[in-house]
């Protein structure tokens, strides 16, 4: 029978959630404290049967013995759209299929400059694995239910699996083959296993309350994605960030459709062409904005003058283009971080049950640049303000 994080305690002399500090290592823990924590786990039934399923290799991790490997899968089947800043300004390459290297960007390679939370939730993974003394194995993945990859994840030298990147309709089917403890990242699913992501709603409240703040009551929509979670609960965020200010949503004024920045710039452009368009575009990641800067560009909109702009996720290419981007920042390197500690509270205890996973939300917050300003007294005057250069 499993223990409970409660029963651990009681064996420990110690509270459940002294229990969870010290295995999550998310709080002050005396050295005495954490020993006894692991001493009941190490003399416990359940991490028996583990180590008797996984032989010495279990045995050795729990005592310290040696590192454990965590395969850290990226998955992505749409194709990347590489782009570099040059002076504030973006060109955009043509799109390519997502081998690995091609994932982050590359000084030997000035045109590929991709999203870089990637690299900054990988940065949190691996500095958090180290100081656990555990190794992260890396791959990408164009399909989910490939069988070398499944056979790669169940290998039995692997402690758990932290799956990242684009949403698939076939992750399902692949958690439900994973027989290692596994948390998803940033990657929002209902059932089993845990997640770790960014609190959408929150994100989206902030950044509209940044333009309604300016005088903007125009707000139009970019980028909503009914199939992505993630994408729908900030579409969510937005319809009742404008109902509950009594302003209407108006359709003609959302952009739903491909995030890459030339397709986007295409779509906003009709948006931008109303007679009545809208004075600012709340977007749903920093792409689409990026989009937007570009469609306003085409038109000779100028930004913030004629439209205020504000993006989310505060990649390093917001800080760059011109006019820079308001958005919100999301602490990546944290969400890293509290994956792998998610992951090893359920490897160090052996608590993995197959129910509905616990959600953690990282908040993000505001960072204001050159993208936004107040709402002019004529919002179709321009020449207000800095022009993009995109």
């Amino acid at each position: 029978m499993k223990m409970t994080v409660t029963e651990i305690g009681r064996l420990a002399g110690c509270s459940g959630a002294t229990v969870s500090r010290a295995l999550n290592h998310s709080g002050a823990v005396s050295p005495k404290t954490r020993e006894a924590v692991l001493n009941v786990l190490k003399k416990s039934a359940y991490p028996t049967r583990r180590t008797a399923r996984h032989g010495k290799r279990f045995a050795g991790i729990l005592s310290g013995e040696g590192p454990g490997l965590v395969e850290i899968i990226l998955h992505r089947h749409s194709p990347l759209e590489p782009f570099r800043v040059n002076h504030g300004k973006l060109s955009v390459g043509p799109r390519t299929e997502n081998v690995a290297e091609d994932w982050f960007y590359s000084s030997s390679q000035p045109f590929k400059l991709y999203n870089s939370y990637y690299r900054r939730i990988l940065d949190g993974v691996v500095s958090e694995l180290a100081r656990w003394g555990h190794k992260a194995v890396l791959q990408s993945s164009h399909n989910l239910l490939d069988p070398a990859v499944l056979a790669d994840m169940n290998r039995p030298d692997r402690l758990g699996i932290l799956l990242l990147g684009e949403y698939s309709p076939d992750q399902t089917a692949f958690i439900e083959q994973c027989t290692h403890p596994m948390v998803l990242v940033d990657i929002i699913h209902q059932g089993w296993p845990d997640v770790v992501t960014v609190d959408n709603l929150a994100g989206i409240r902030a950044a509209f309350d940044h333009l309604h703040g300016l005088g903007h009551r125009r707000i139009g929509y970019i980028g909503r994605h009914p199939e992505v979670t993630a994408f729908e609960e900030r579409f969510l965020s937005y319809k009742w960030k404008m109902t509950e200010a009594g302003l209407p949503v108006q359709p003609r004024w959302v952009y739903e459709g491909s995030a890459h920045i030339d397709a986007t710039a295409e779509g906003v452009k009709t948006i931008l062409q109303q007679p009545d368009r809208p004075t600012a575009l709340l977007c749903a990641n920093d792409m689409h904005a990026l989009g937007v800067l570009r469609a306003a560009t085409d038109l000779g909109l100028q930004i913030p003058g004629d439209l205020s702009v504000v993006g989310f996720d505060d990649e390093d290419v917001a800080a760059v283009v011109t006019p820079a981007l308001t958005t919100m920042h999301v602490n990546f390197e944290r969400l890293g971080v509290l994956a792998v500690r998610q992951l090893m509270l359920e490897v160090e205890t052996g608590l993995v049950e197959r129910q509905p996973g616990a959600h953690i939300r990282v908040q993000p917050e505001l960072v204001v640049r050159q993208s936004t300003a107040a709402v002019g007294p004529d919002s179709g005057v321009r020449g207000q303000g800095s022009g993009g250069r995109i």
